[in-house]
């Protein structure tokens, strides 16, 4: 007998947990409903954002040979990096 009431009990949460999910569902879907403005702004944030990983790699690129450029203008002895004191 109990399991019988167990399983209604659990049946019917299920189906409410269900229903509440699918018109949450729904409701986001139709929000959003494949709209044209939405695949427009979603493409010109995808272009924007690889013009701006393009933008930090060059940057990163010049940095790195500016550091290059400034070590290989040391000398030999002054590349290495001082001995470390502690106290």
């Amino acid at each position: 007998m109990a399991a019988v009431i167990l399983g209604t009990i659990s049946g019917t949460v299920i189906s409410v947990v269900r229903t509440f999910a699918n018109r949450g569902i729904a409701r986001d879907q139709a929000r959003l409903g494949g709209s044209a403005d939405v695949e427009q702004r979603l493409q010109r944030m995808e272009q924007a954002i690889d013009a701006i990983a393009n933008e930090v790699e060059r940057m990163s690129e010049s940095q790195r040979f500016t550091a290059k450029v400034l070590a290989d203008r040391l000398p030999t002895a002054e590349r290495a990096l001082p001995p470390h004191h502690t106290s």
